[in-house]
């Protein structure tokens, strides 16, 4: 394994402003947006801008997830204090009643009339909440699924010295075996939802980091993905990705090969935009910063028209909640 290099930042565009702080390890988020478009990745992770308002559907996505995270982990901790599992299903309305107001707290408004996810209401958030409830004491009853860590961060070293990492959301025992569980909330499920999974690079890197930290073989993950729509949902959806040791081996030396690319951007304070992604998810939240007819003019719409926002992927939900990269 080498030792990295020493970096210069100071010609990257942008690298004046107060904000810029480049990542100190890789995710799949950054790897991703950059793949995308490397000037948005460096607007986003480099120079750590997001802009201001509420994105509701990713706010909601967080909610949820918050929800399901106080359910397993006070189970957990009251197993650990010697509760059985029919002592925590006794408990359920007030482990629910715990997440609920959590989630309310994330997702505190509905979004305003008009809106295209205006039926994503704090409402349909409860129903879902409710659903999921159900969903989490049928799995503790049967028994099949024993979760065993709840957002459990990783950071890894590759070949070249470079750090990668992540959170996982659940890593759980099913027939025996190691899996994760990861939780998802989506408008849109076609035929094809689930091949979206197998590949991913996101659950490739979950898979890799929950092996080495339980030095044994992790199966999978199990995909659990709340579907609403405006005339459909809420409703819960399970799928399954799997990984082999080939396809961990290939995630570890593709990663390594972006992140060198990464670095070969920054050498040259060069980060091309990608004219094809402008539109990718309802519009780049920084297309208006591109057309602007210099550096000097993109920070002033950055410092008029955005925030500070400095992702950890330990701790994704801290940013996520305020816009969505």
């Amino acid at each position: 394994m080498t030792e990295l290099p020493v970096i210069d930042y100071s010609h990257i565009p942008l690298s004046d402003m107060e904000s810029f702080d480049p990542p100190r390890a890789f995710d799949s988020s950054i790897i991703a947006t950059v793949d995308r478009c490397p000037l948005k990745g460096l607007l986003s992770y480099w120079i750590n801008r997001v802009t201001t308002g509420k994105r509701y559907p990713l706010t909601y996505g967080v909610a949820y997830h918050k929800f399901r995270e106080i359910l397993d982990s006070s189970m957990l901790q009251m197993m650990d204090n010697g509760a059985s599992v029919e002592d925590v299903l006794e408990k359920s309305d007030q482990i629910h009643e715990l997440a609920l107001g959590s989630a309310l707290e994330i997702y505190d408004e509905n979004p305003p009339a008009g809106h295209k996810k205006e039926f994503l209401t704090q409402d349909r958030l409860v129903q879902t909440c409710e659903q999921g409830l159900n969903e989490w004491g049928a799995e503790k009853r049967k028994g099949a699924i024993i979760v065993l860590k709840t957002e459990q961060p990783f950071e890894l070293k590759l070949q070249s010295g470079e750090s990668y990492g992540g959170r996982m959301d659940q890593i759980v025992k099913w027939n025996r075996r190691l899996w994760l569980k990861d939780f998802k909330t989506t408008s849109m499920m076609g035929k094809t939802y689930a091949s979206q999974f197998q590949p991913n690079a996101q659950m490739t890197g979950y898979v890799w980091g929950a092996s080495e930290l339980s030095g044994q073989v992790v199966e999978g993950v199990i995909i659990e993905t709340v579907y609403n729509t405006k005339t459909t949902g809420p409703e819960h959806h399970d799928f399954l990705t799997t990984r082999d040791a080939f396809s961990i081996e290939e995630f570890k030396v593709e990663t390594d090969y972006k992140i060198g690319e990464i670095r070969r951007m920054e050498a040259t304070g060069i980060f091309p935009k990608k004219t094809t992604a402008c539109n990718d998810f309802g519009g780049c939240p920084f297309r208006e910063c591109c057309k602007q007819g210099s550096w000097a003019a993109r920070k002033r719409w950055l410092d008029g028209s955005t925030e500070e926002s400095h992702w950890d992927f330990a701790e994704p939900e801290k940013e996520a909640i305020k816009a969505d990269r």
